[in-house]
């Protein structure tokens, strides 16, 4: 398991919880975690919640042990938890950046990977701009304007794909 950054946020007697907030949303990630804490001598449950980015291992005996095995787990402790951030600080467009991301992570999920927002934004152009040209000019975008945006995002995304060095085409060049 690679190594990623954790965090005690709460230890008690019996009871240690992790919090791991670069795999926040992963099922996956903190399934696997379960799988290997729950083989561990002493430990009696696991409990993993992905929304909260958190791993609770409850267990009988040593807490430093439980400690020292979490490297199994791929855990580099961090010494303090970082602060939330206070969303009202963050800039508007920041957070309509970091919203568009989280879209186009989930939809590349969701369609295995064959679709992201530059390619429905592509896509939602062209269909746009020729919906106009075959009925009539829209009030807000006429087909001309469609299309010289939908002929933008695809030659912003054809030049980054050339600047990726293990980008596979699809296209026969």
């Amino acid at each position: 398991m690679e190594r990623v950054k954790a965090y005690i946020v709460h230890q008690s007697r019996g009871r240690v919880r992790f919090r791991v907030p670069e795999r926040r949303h992963q099922a996956e990630y903190f399934a696997r975690c379960c799988g290997i804490a729950e083989g561990w001598p002493d430990v009696w449950q696991v409990d993993a919640n992905p929304s909260t980015a958190s791993l609770l291992i409850q267990y009988q005996g040593d807490e430093s042990a439980i400690i020292e095995r979490s490297h199994e787990l791929g855990f580099e402790l961090g010494s303090k938890v970082p602060e939330p951030v206070d969303r009202a600080k963050v800039p508007v467009w920041q957070l309509i950046a970091d919203g568009l991301e989280i879209f186009n992570k989930n939809l590349q999920k969701t369609t295995d990977q064959r679709l992201d927002l530059a390619s429905l934004l592509f896509v939602g152009l062209l269909t746009h701009g020729l919906v106009q040209f075959v009925r009539r000019p829209s009030p807000v975008m006429g087909w001309e304007t469609a299309w010289w945006f939908a002929l933008n995002v695809y030659m912003m995304v054809h030049n980054q794909a050339k600047d990726k060095p293990n980008t596979e085409r699809v296209i026969n060049q």
